[in-house]
This record gives C-alpha cells, sequence and structure tokens, in this order.
C-alpha cells in the first residue's frame, strides 16, 4: 500500500522520521509539503519515496521564517524548483486543501514554465504510478 505522510513544514524531525520509514517500507510513501526539504540530495534516489509539491499561501507568506529549502527563492515558480532538485518522474501535484486555495495551486502548475508532458507527470502519470492505480 502507499502511504502518504503530512511533514510538519516546521520541523525536521517530522520530515527525518518519514523518511527512515519510507527506506524500511515496502510500498510507496509520499511525503505531503516535501517541497521544504533542504537535504534533498541524500533521498532523492530511496525508489518508494514521492514528493507532493503543494504551494501553500502559508509557506509563500512565510519562507524568510522557514529555512528549510533555501533553493525555492531561486525560482518564480514551485515547481519549476522541485523539478530542478527532484526526479520529476517523483513529483505529485498537490493542495494544502481546506487551507490553500485550491484554484490557485492549480495554476501555479499550469503556469510553470516547465514542459507540458512534465506537468502531466506532475498532474497526473506520477500519482497513478506511486499510488497504483
Amino acid at each position: 500500500r502507499t502511504l502518504l505522510v503530512h511533514c510538519d513544514s516546521h520541523n525536521y524531525d517530522s520530515i527525518n522520521n518519514a523518511i527512515n520509514f519510507a527506506k524500511r517500507y515496502n510500498g510507496n510513501v509520499v511525503l505531503a509539503h516535501s517541497f521544504l526539504l533542504s537535504e534533498i540530495d541524500t533521498i532523492k534516489n530511496i525508489d518508494n519515496l514521492y514528493f507532493d509539491v503543494c504551494p501553500t499561501d502559508n509557506f509563500k507568506n512565510n519562507k524568510d521564517l522557514i529555512n528549510h529549502n533555501i533553493k525555492y527563492d531561486l525560482y518564480e515558480n514551485i515547481y519549476e524548483a522541485a523539478i530542478s532538485y527532484l526526479d520529476e518522474n517523483k513529483v505529485l501535484f498537490g493542495t494544502d486543501w481546506p487551507y490553500g486555495n485550491v484554484e490557485k495551486n492549480i495554476n501555479e502548475i499550469t503556469n510553470a514554465k516547465i514542459e507540458e508532458n512534465k506537468k502531466r507527470k506532475i498532474l497526473n502519470l506520477n500519482a497513478q504510478r506511486a499510488y497504483h492505480i
């Protein structure tokens, strides 16, 4: 079974615990809010680990307070940032509903300056593979 693990955006321990769990788990693990990870190079090659990239307004409005991923500031769009340092086959579209604005979240990916085939992967194909649907 595929598990979705919500990662507390202000707490490395919850993220590290989820990563350690994924290393031992036989199924797929999706990390929600994982665009906040800073040590991505050490985990991006874990075969069963997927990354739910959620462009939450909370993160964008408070990114000066969150030092998890300074690479985000180099990009205009969160999905452009994500595929610059993650395997495009492991990135999933996400929302922070009911806290975020789903329409704005969808616009974030549709307006991204990335190839259409990568958008299709993020919006649909990667989730189908991660969740076996």
